[in-house]
């Protein structure tokens, strides 16, 4: 898969990229408690950097989609870079007013550079085998997954040896730089020369005289419609699966506390991550008979069924094999959903697609964990790991049901209007 022309220099740009994000949030939450000396302005700041970073990703890759990578990511990532290393001037020492750190980070967090989603169009592009393309994704999922793993042992490194505050300009250091590297590899620039030839040798009136084909002006139709109907399931289902682990982080905190070996949760987080990183690669390697929609469902379902019987475990040895079994399942899931939002887009929302089911993730992985916080103490814990596994269970039935009924809705609406039928097109 890396052999394919330009695959390798473009994907390790991107990683270098995106390893600022595993680094930057440890960094930036040590930076922010020492010179506010409040834990609650940090987290609040950090909160905000993340808030502002979610939900302004759909706007950010509309605008990649529309102008194109290599227009848009040099100037989101120099202003995120700079906004980052005034933030590492401002929280060197202390005595920084608490409201300037806020709005620098929520200004930073609305700036950063959706890196993973460009990538996974990216690999669209380069593997039009839908076999390859689940590889690439498999591999993407598993190696962003172990930049969070390594990215808070460098936040760490610089925490111990020098200033937190060296986190955040490294983090500047490697978006810059990675965004950079990725501009200039001649996978994108061969995209913006095909996009010139089509735009010169499409009619200039013809946009004009088929309301159809306006690009994104009014209420979606027919073909339109049912790819943003389908793109439902993957954003639904990997909006459960962000719930499941968010919840499950809090849980494998309370069940260590139970048993007197908090130190025991990085153990088990690591096994989530191996379990998570040998699933991906097993999953990208086999070639599956079954519809990518299909093995979405499955995998979500396997994933909630391992979750709600973590709770059953007494000690924590059989936990962190439990954990382990539950990682099995992340990544596959993960990567199956890009890979469904990927066929259920078109050339000009590729970055849209990807955004939106990375978005679900973060935002259910928030909520899980704030959903886990308040049963815990309610609830008996094996009830709240029952619990954590309901979301992702319900997002199997409501990706099932709720597809198909608006797609048959969507259908005769197409019809109507004098375009090919769905089935058709």
């Amino acid at each position: 898969m890396l052999r394919q022309p330009f695959a390798l220099r473009t994907f390790a740009a991107a990683t270098v990229g995106r390893f600022s994000y595993g680094i930057v949030f440890l960094s930036l939450v040590v930076a922010l408690s020492q010179t506010t000396g409040s834990y609650a302005w940090a987290g609040t700041a950090v909160a905000c950097f993340g808030l502002s970073s979610s939900f302004l990703a759909p706007l950010r890759a509309r605008l990649l989609d529309r102008r194109g990578p290599r227009q848009v990511l040099p100037v989101m990532a120099t202003v995120y870079a700079a906004l980052l290393a005034t933030l590492a001037a401002a929280t060197w020492g202390s005595g920084t007013s608490p409201w300037i750190l806020l709005v620098l980070t929520l200004s930073a967090g609305a700036c950063a550079p959706p890196l993973g989603p460009v990538m996974r169009a990216l690999w669209s592009d380069l593997m039009p085998d839908e076999q390859l393309r689940q590889r690439a994704f498999a591999l993407d999922t598993v190696v962003e997954e172990l930049l969070y793993v390594f990215g808070p042992m460098v936040a760490g490194l610089f925490i111990a040896f020098g200033n937190p505050a060296l986190g955040v300009g490294f983090s500047a250091v490697l978006v810059l730089t990675g965004t950079l590297a990725l501009v200039t590899s001649p996978l994108l620039r061969s995209q913006v020369s095909e996009a010139a030839t089509d735009e010169l040798n499409t009619d200039p009136t013809s946009a004009d005289d088929s309301p159809e084909t306006s690009s994104d002006q009014g209420p979606p139709t027919g073909e339109k419609a049912r790819g943003w109907v389908e793109l439902l399931a993957p954003v639904v289902v990997a909006g459960g699966v962000g719930m499941a682990l968010g919840a499950l982080q809090l849980l494998v905190v309370a069940f260590a506390e139970k048993h007197h070996h908090v130190a025991a949760v990085a153990w088990i987080q690591a096994a989530l991550s191996v379990g998570s990183a040998i699933g991906g690669m097993a999953y990208g390697a086999r070639k599956w008979r079954l519809p990518s929609r299909q093995r979405l469902l499955l995998l979500a379902f396997a994933l909630s069924v391992v979750l709600a019987a973590a709770g059953t475990v007494s000690n924590l040895f059989v936990l962190t094999i439990a954990v382990g079994c539950i990682g099995l399942f992340v990544a596959p899931a993960l990567s199956t959903a890009y890979l469904v939002a990927d066929e259920c887009a078109t050339e000009k929302t590729r970055i849209q697609a990807g955004t939106w089911v990375n978005s679900a993730f973060n935002a259910g992985n928030s909520g899980g964990t704030t959903t886990a916080g308040l049963l815990l103490g309610q609830v008996p814990l094996s009830m709240c790991f029952v619990a954590a596994a309901a979301p992702t269970l319900a997002s199997t039935v409501i990706a099932l049901v709720r597809p198909r009924q608006a797609v048959q809705r969507a259908a005769p609406t197409k019809i109507a209007s004098g375009g090919m039928s769905a089935a058709g097109g």
